[in-house]
């Protein structure tokens, strides 16, 4: 087979249905400031809701999330699998604050104070709401929230000015929080994160964060065992205006009478306990009723806990890897399209107690700078074909890469400005392989490609698969191959019909 294109067998559907995309530049300083946001990436509450309106709480997201599911199966799909989310407006049409008609109105009535102490923001109108259920384990994809109906429609992104997670059970795996987004779409800023925040789920804890980071579920930390248990949140994001339809929606009376929630007596309830009735009127309560103190008093606010992962040394970066007696492990986040980052984490971090920070040294205990081959997802093919990067790949299983990343991620660290790393699986990229002469005796091996702005390309196969642990390529013959490429010595792999 003629080594025509490394990517011929994704590029063609990378092309024809990928576009860069574009993120929409707001100054979300306002919002944040008084959000208590300003100095810090997020903050959290504990007992964030008085015992009762928490019990309410989760009844109805039981009914909720049969209802949501019951829709789902019946309404036809969103664009990219996407699922409606509710909006909840912070005032009426009288320019009065609304009235809550459930319980999770109510609580997210009692969110706003909570994220915005001082009385709310003017530019903040209202919330967009939702709510997930996992299994314990589950890896929820780093992402960047967004108006996603205005995505999909204009490729373009556009942020809440708060993200918010209220925890309703202690099952399942962290929420890690990076310091990183992206103004345009298309880079991220930083490139390499280096601070995270690490929040467990722990019953009645909120979280909340500036809306613009990039932030998932890493679910290998997951302290939960057994599947029968479910990882159930309540999700409330803040906007200056309401997301799109038709992925945003209001919450009609007729609805809610549907979904059987419209409890006039109940709410009534909750809305004279937690103040929520119109100063001076008949029906308000003195603000020191005794009833209602416990539903007025501010949850207690968390403290983040300082882990400083250790670098990894000289030894440790060469073959063979980290000792077993290290502190910390290396955790693999994949943030879209396909890029990875790895970084250190301390094993104190991995207990469901307290609310960590850390910060880490690009190079040192954070990496990246390399992505996964995946043929079949054009956002990847399209990010590889446009790099002008010489391409260099690591053919071989996940537990080989895995054996092969001690020395490959400073690599790919120091050399990133002009090569880029690829993870290549060869039970799913044999297509790619074949175009290098590869075959299943070859591997793990390493390989590197490059395309020439005329349309010619050069590729190039290490001639001493040998020597590394667990069969990989060592260091060493990494290292002289990416140097003899760059002093022009490498023998490209011959066309076919060549001698």
């Amino acid at each position: 087979m003629p080594p025509t294109t490394l990517l011929r067998a994704g590029c063609a559907a990378a092309l024809a249905s990928c576009a860069w995309g574009a993120a929409m530049l707001e100054d979300q300083s306002g919002p944040w400031e008084a959000a208590t946001l300003g100095s810090s990436l997020s903050a959290t509450w504990h007992d964030a809701f008085p015992q009762e309106l928490f019990d309410a709480v989760v009844a109805e997201t039981d009914v909720f999330h049969e209802y949501d599911e019951a829709k789902a199966a019946r309404s036809p799909q969103m664009m990219h699998g996407k699922r409606p989310t509710w909006w909840f407006k912070v005032k009426g049409e009288d320019g009065q604050l609304r009235k809550p008609r459930c319980a999770i109105e109510a609580a997210i009535r009692r969110l706003h104070d909570i994220d915005f102490p001082g009385g709310g923001h003017a530019r903040v109108v209202g919330g967009e709401w939702w709510m997930q259920t996992r299994t314990p384990a589950e890896t929820i994809g780093f992402h960047y929230d967004k108006d996603e109906a205005f995505a999909s429609l204009h490729m373009t992104m556009r942020y809440p000015e708060v993200s918010t997670v209220t925890y309703l059970t202690k099952t399942g795996a962290p929420t890690l929080i990076l310091n990183q987004t992206t103004p345009d779409g298309n880079t991220e800023v930083p490139e390499i994160p280096v601070l995270g925040r690490l929040v467990y789920p722990v019953p009645n804890k909120h979280l909340a964060f500036r809306g613009n980071l990039q932030h998932g579920v890493a679910g290998s930390m997951s302290v939960t065992k057994g599947a029968s248990n479910k990882r159930r949140t309540l999700l409330v994001n803040w906007w200056t205006e309401k997301p799109m339809p038709p992925n945003c929606v209001d919450l009609d009376d007729d609805t809610l009478d549907e979904i059987g929630l419209n409890d006039a007596a109940k709410t009534h309830a909750l809305r004279v306990k937690l103040g929520l009735l119109t100063p001076g009127s008949a029906e308000a309560v003195s603000e020191d009723d005794a009833a209602t103190a416990a539903y007025r008093t501010p949850p207690e606010a968390g403290a983040w806990t300082s882990l400083d992962p250790p670098p990894r040394s000289a030894e440790e970066l060469a073959e063979g890897g980290a000792p077993s007696a290290r502190a910390s492990r290396l955790l693999n986040v994949e943030i879209p399209p396909k890029e990875n980052l790895f970084f250190e984490m301390p094993v104190e971090a991995e207990r469901a107690v307290g609310d960590w920070e850390m910060r880490w040294a690009a190079g040192e205990s954070a990496f990246g700078h390399v992505q996964t081959m995946d043929l079949d997802h054009p956002g990847a093919m399209n990010q590889m074909w446009n790099s002008r990067k010489v391409k260099a790949l690591f053919f071989g299983s996940k537990a080989q890469w895995v054996e092969a990343q001690a020395y490959m991620l400073p690599l790919a660290m120091a050399q990133h400005a002009e090569v880029f790393f690829i993870w290549a699986d060869p039970s799913s990229c044999a297509d790619a392989a074949e175009t290098f002469g590869l075959a299943q005796k070859d591997y793990p091996t390493f390989a590197m490609h490059q395309t020439h702005g005329s349309g010619g390309e050069e590729m190039y196969t290490l001639a001493d698969n040998s020597g590394g642990k667990g069969g990989a390529p060592s260091k060493a013959a990494v290292t002289e191959m990416l140097a003899g490429y760059f002093a022009g010595k490498l023998k490209p792999v011959p066309e076919e019909g060549e001698l």
